[in-house]
């Protein structure tokens, strides 16, 4: 709960190696907080890591040439303004850079990335930057966690990233792409395991993924069509709704998913009967369903679903009684299975999810 502004005593370390400052209530600006008033050039030359994220922080990125053994910078979570300076691209020695959170703009090129051979990290998250790179950019760097959720990347997919080989995340959420997903990107890297891609106009159909190590999912708010794919059998979360997937969702059956968390299949094209083997989910805690073309019987295997909080099947054509087992659920809060045809005692159904 630090206030105020950095003192610029800090200055006078010179042999400082790591500034830890994260998310304390600093503020003003960092224009010559690491600046000698005498000389005009930079003091804390040994300085390697430079933490100062979540803060209050605001105006322009400083200029950090003169901070050559810098290899982590963290300036996330601020209220920087303007463009991201080109002399970023020189520091030669930086794994990661974390921007993300502020409200930088302007356009993000090869030159930013000109010298940095060693970058690992790369987050410019939640910001209004423009990355414009030709078509052909084939970077220095190798990344293990790419998050650009929020920039102006498209509307093409981003071709540099086929040139990455080891990333586990990537995140381009809202990242005004109006593509098809391109074939390479399911098998481009074989360490991910977190991928999100929602909220863009994506089109294109996904392939089975049970040979893939990918345990989060989120192509939600699409276009993406064709059938359900196969997952990896340690998914976590499968985000897919509002798309235009079709056919019916048996092959959930396939494996047994021991880990996931969330299942949302929502406002898409899928049909068919709900499929009967949820004792295979075990950790299921939240199930979504709705607004889709599912008819015959809520399956009782739900109520194998010991972890299950929210159970959402409105907007289908399903029928019959609402399942007694569902009263095994005792984590049950939430239950909507609105506009579709059950029959039977509706007060039976309240006691299940009370």
């Amino acid at each position: 709960m630090l206030e105020g502004q950095i003192p610029k005593s800090v200055s006078d370390l010179s042999h400082l190696r790591v500034l830890v400052l994260y998310e304390n209530n600093y503020r003003g600006s960092l224009d010559k907080l690491f600046v000698n008033s005498t000389s005009g050039k930079g003091i804390l030359e040994s300085l390697q890591v430079l933490d100062l994220a979540y803060n209050k922080l605001s105006g322009s990125l400083p200029d950090l040439r003169a901070f050559s053994a810098l290899t982590e910078v963290y300036f996330g979570g601020n209220n920087f303004t303007g463009s991201i300076p080109l002399s970023f691209g020189q520091l030669s020695g930086l794994h990661v850079l974390d921007l993300s959170n502020n409200s930088l703009e302007g356009i993000v090129s090869e030159s930013h990335f000109i010298m940095l051979d060693k970058l690992e990290i790369l987050d410019l998250s939640l910001n209004s930057l423009v990355l414009h790179f030709a078509p052909d950019w084939s970077p220095v760097f190798q990344l293990d966690y790419i998050l650009l959720a929020g920039c102006n990347v498209g509307p093409s997919f981003p071709k540099w990233i086929r040139t990455q080989r080891n990333f586990s995340i990537l995140d381009l959420s809202r990242a005004n792409i109006a593509d098809e997903v391109p074939a390479w990107l399911w098998s481009v890297s074989l360490s991910l395991g977190i991928l999100y891609l929602p909220h863009n106009q994506i089109t294109g159909s996904v392939p089975s993924l049970s040979s893939t190590l990918i345990q989060y999912i989120d192509l939600s708010n699409n276009s993406i069509s064709g059938p359900i794919p196969l997952f990896y059998s340690n998914v976590q979360l499968i985000q897919l709704s509002g798309n235009t997937f079709s056919g019916s969702i048996s092959s959930i059956c396939q494996a047994r998913h021991g880990l996931i968390g969330v299942l949302d299949l929502s406002n898409n094209q899928l049909a068919g009967e709900v499929p009967n083997c949820w004792e295979n989910m075990p950790n299921l805690h939240s199930l979504n369903l709705a607004s889709n073309s599912f008819w015959g019987e809520i399956p009782h295997s739900l109520g194998s679903l010991n972890h299950l909080v929210a159970l959402h099947l409105r907007d289908n054509s399903l029928s019959g009684e609402f399942p007694s087992t569902l009263r095994r659920c005792q984590k049950l809060r939430l239950i909507d299975v609105a506009l579709n045809e059950l029959t039977g005692n509706k007060q039976i159904a309240w006691q299940y999810s009370c």
